[in-house]
């Protein structure tokens, strides 16, 4: 169980603070729900503790997080990157709510750009891995989420050495 002012991971909203638990007034009795404020966002999100071990993990140590980034610039083994339902394959992956998910599916758009432009639908999966992936390390790095956006978009982008 969490407690108040641990920092976790949501599956598909990246990383928040856990502000407190609330009973909301539309719940039945003994419905108990964290309440997180999330990073990348100024939402609050609230998250049944029953169940919730499947939404939330503990955030990566700051070794994971190195390794992600380090992930995001390797590049891929595969020519064929983008071919068949390549799209839903990353999201999957995205859903996971893991670090090293998030940094392949950047891994991936990276290879993508460097053939051509970006569609919108793949600028719009960029952004959502991007901010996953920098919420977490904006955590765990202790750095402002901005800054770690900014770390993550230009590995992401930048060209090969």
């Amino acid at each position: 169980m969490f407690q108040r002012g641990d920092h976790v991971v949501h599956h598909i909203h990246g990383a928040g603070t856990i502000v407190g638990l609330v009973h909301p007034d539309s719940a039945p009795k003994d419905c108990e729900y964290y309440e997180l404020d999330l990073v990348a966002s100024d939402t609050r999100l609230m998250v049944p503790v029953e169940g919730a071990e499947e939404s939330l993990r503990p955030v990566s140590s700051s070794g994971t997080m190195d390794e992600a980034l380090k992930a995001i610039l390797q590049q891929l083994p595969n020519a064929n990157v983008g071919r068949g339902r390549w799209r839903q394959r990353l999201r999957a992956s995205l859903r996971t709510g893991q670090a090293l998910a998030a940094a392949e599916v950047l891994q991936h758009l990276r290879a993508r750009h460097q053939r051509r432009d970006l569609t919108r639908t793949d600028r719009r999966l960029l952004r959502k891995a991007t901010a996953f992936l920098a919420s977490e390390i904006a955590v765990v790095k202790k750095i402002p989420f901005e800054q770690a956006e900014y770390q993550v978009e230009s590995l992401a982008m930048s060209c090969p050495s």
